[in-house]
């Protein structure tokens, strides 16, 4: 860049204006891939919580933030200096997001319930044609709102996801890393449940909880939470 700089200084200086215009259209050319390649990087980001929501049909307050940061960004650097036009045009994403989409199959299974699919079984979980979709609803969201109401509009949208109603709810969603089941974080009005099915997985994922409204604390309820303080117990002391 330095170097162009001078020879766009010369050119001028020498009247040799031609030259000089070109050298503006290369140093444009540049500023242009710059930006793009930020944005793209924001977009795969946003991709891999995209995928990480689909598969594991769960919403966490670090997937939903980061999208959201993803989005802003995104919003900023798109928007030229002049503010009324845009780097890449609503209409002209697809080719984007198919690319991002690919590049972000690899960093996603190393999150993806804790790294359980490597980079081709999760390949052919991704349903690209679902995530491009909604990568493409969300993304929409900046060239319509503001960069002030944008926020706001966004976790609206995120609370369609997967999980978002959960997320809202602040029932939030955990994977069980043994046996791949999701289940629900220990909400303070939970009943704790023993699930027959999970003996297989760790001592604190053996209980499954499950967010019910009973009436009364009774004797059944007593002795699952007795379970699971027993197990609690043995993985703090083994």
């Amino acid at each position: 860049m330095t170097q162009e700089l001078i020879d766009l200084k010369n050119s001028i200086l020498a009247g040799r204006y031609a030259e000089a215009l070109a050298i503006v259209d290369e140093l444009e050319g540049i500023s242009k891939q710059a930006i793009l390649r930020n944005i793209e990087s924001f977009l795969v980001r946003m991709l891999v919580h995209l995928i990480k929501n689909k598969i594991e049909q769960r919403l966490t307050n670090s997937w939903a933030a980061s999208i959201s940061d993803s989005l802003r960004q995104i919003q900023k650097l798109n928007l030229k200096e002049n503010k009324t036009s845009y780097y890449i045009k609503q209409d002209e994403w697809h080719p984007f997001l198919e690319e991002a989409v690919e590049a972000a199959i690899s960093p996603a299974s190393v999150e993806v319930r804790d790294g359980v699919y490597n980079s081709f079984q999760l390949s052919d979980l991704v349903d690209r044609t679902e995530i491009i979709k909604t990568a493409q609803k969300l993304v929409d969201l900046t060239y319509e709102h503001s960069a002030k109401m944008l926020p706001g509009i966004i976790d609206n949208n995120l609370v369609q996801l997967p999980g978002g109603e959960e997320w809202k709810e602040g029932r939030q969603l955990r994977s069980c890393t043994s046996c791949n089941n999701v289940r629900w974080a220990v909400p303070t009005n939970a009943i704790i449940m023993f699930s027959s099915s999970q003996r297989n997985c760790p001592p604190y994922t053996k209980l499954s909880t499950v967010n019910c409204h009973l009436p009364s604390f009774n004797l059944q309820s007593f002795l699952h939470l007795f379970i699971f303080l027993f197990h609690a117990c043995q993985n703090i002391y083994c």
